[in-house]
């Protein structure tokens, strides 16, 4: 089972975090221990060339005493007397009240590399190899770790400097400094055992501190799900309350809110459609259910019968219509359906289907009469917004006076192509221009239909992008206002 969220964004951090102290725990012991090491070679270093310094003053005095040349035998029959070599005897003795794991061990070495003088047996560590006395006599110091063996036969750890002891521009003898490394490796293991402390105590805090802030930080999202909880099929108009703050719970809860405006929209799409077919198909269903019945009681000619069938089937024609109407305004108010659109002018789209529907103003001897400045490019589903445009028509022809007109003033509205369709109908009443576009709005004006002709118009321009509204011009009669985007092109051109 995949634990939770809140878990493994914590054992996330946690090793995130741990890996980062860990490597920043290596690299500080790391720089601590070369910084160490780096001050003690340093300081060995020092100590060295000062003693060899010394050493060369003691020489150069013993040589002007005995009245000799500096040569290279001089200065070892020097080192390898006794007598004369007692005088180098304090540079060579162990430091008093200091430990041995503190103090430095200090040795001289005649030309050959062997020991003449030492603050520490002379037989604890190896002759230098010829590599290290070739750096030396080239004058350079030479520093190196060495093992020695002390008293107890222990190995320990040294650093090592040596440098040359020059007489006459020529290296006669060395000096060599030992410091023990065991006191600095002994404050680098309590170094280490502190950042290891450091780092699980910094662990257990960041585990400890990362767990409260999630915590925190999901109790808006515990809220949502509360509030989520509560909200099931009946009640699908809540909304979950929206925090202030801007962030991704602001926009969780948005984004719930609205996906909850969709299904609720939908639930109650498909609420109304059900209502109305059953509100719709009770009346005809009762007339084709008590025609049948009549019938069956009571032997009737051939001619009545086809008379009873033929009103039947006008019955079932009539709701087949109202469903498919019920349908059709279902699918384009959940905007579910998907438009074959394409570039045209909405002035040639409307002459196209008033001239392949003359016949409905032929029937009632109406002229269309065409305003229009320019070319208003849209892009438009022709056989969409065609059934649209057609119930808008059947509309207007329907409400026209025998051998009037009816206008088709098309105009640019700033982004918008605009179309005004307008008879010289009866004016709308005041306050019906929104009623009409209800489903199964009911006029008193005794015209068939069903009331579906304008809703289907609507929702099929809202598809588009448009809007469709009625108005009372002027000059009285009734209008209807499509208006549709122009195309993007088409709008920069008005906007230079």
């Amino acid at each position: 089972m995949k634990p939770g969220l809140r878990l493994r964004v914590t054992l996330w951090s946690l090793a995130a975090n741990g890996l980062f102290l860990t490597a920043g725990t290596f690299f500080l012991f790391w720089l601590l221990d070369q910084q160490l090491t780096g001050a003690l070679d340093e300081a060995l270093a020092v100590q060295a060339r000062a003693t060899a310094g010394l050493v060369e003053a003691w020489v150069v005095a013993e040589l002007k005493q005995t009245a000799k040349t500096s040569s290279a035998n001089n200065v070892a029959g020097l080192l390898a007397s006794d007598s004369k070599r007692a005088g180098l005897q304090d540079l060579f003795t162990p430091p008093r009240d200091v430990p041995a794991n503190l103090s430095t061990m200090t040795s001289l070495l005649d030309s050959e590399g062997q020991v003449v003088l030492s603050t520490h047996a002379p037989n604890a560590m190896d002759v230098p190899d010829e590599s290290v006395l070739r750096v030396v006599r080239s004058g350079r110091i030479h520093q190196a770790l060495v093992t020695v063996t002390d008293s107890q036969d222990q190995e320990k750890e040294f650093r090592v400097a040596t440098a040359p002891v020059t007489i006459g521009g020529q290296v006669d003898a060395f000096v060599q400094v030992l410091g023990p490394l065991q006191a600095l490796r002994s404050t680098l293991i309590r170094v280490q055992t502190v950042l290891v402390f450091c780092v699980v105590v910094l662990m257990g805090l960041n585990g400890w501190l990362v767990a409260l802030a999630l915590k925190r930080a999901f109790q808006p999202v515990d809220r949502l799900v509360a509030d989520i909880h509560r909200i099931s099929e009946k009640n699908l108009s809540v909304r979950v309350p929206i925090p202030a703050t801007q962030d991704e719970i602001r926009r969780l809860g948005e984004t719930f809110n609205a996906m909850l405006e969709r299904l609720d929209r939908g639930f109650q799409f498909q609420s109304r459609l059900f209502q109305d077919l059953s509100h719709q198909l009770r009346t005809p269903l009762a007339i084709l259910t008590g025609t049948l019945e009549t019938a069956l009681h009571q032997a009737r000619t051939v001619e009545e019968y086809r008379s009873i069938l033929e009103s039947n089937l006008d019955e079932v024609s009539r709701v087949t219509q109202l469903i498919e109407s019920l349908l059709l305004l279902a699918r384009l108010d959940s905007q579910q359906m998907e438009l074959n659109t394409e570039r045209i002018d909405l002035g040639d789209f409307c002459r196209r289907w008033v001239e392949d529907f003359s016949l409905l103003f032929g029937s009632r001897e109406l002229t269309p009469v065409w305003k229009q400045d320019s070319p208003l490019p849209v892009s438009l589903d022709e056989a969409r917004l065609g059934q649209a445009l057609l119930n808008l028509l059947d509309n207007a022809v329907k409400h026209s006076p025998v051998g009037g007109f009816i206008t088709f003033h098309l105009y640019r509205s700033q982004n918008m192509a605009v179309l005004d369709l307008i008879n010289q109908g009866p004016s709308f009443v005041p306050g019906t221009e929104e009623s009409i576009f209800q489903r199964f709005y009911s006029a008193t004006d005794g015209k068939p239909g069903f009331g579906l002709g304008l809703p289907i118009a609507r929702a099929a321009a809202e598809l588009h992008g448009g809007t469709l509204s009625a108005f009372t011009p002027a000059h009285q009669g009734a209008g209807f206002r499509l208006s549709l985007p122009l195309l993007v092109a088409e709008r920069s051109l008005i906007s230079n």
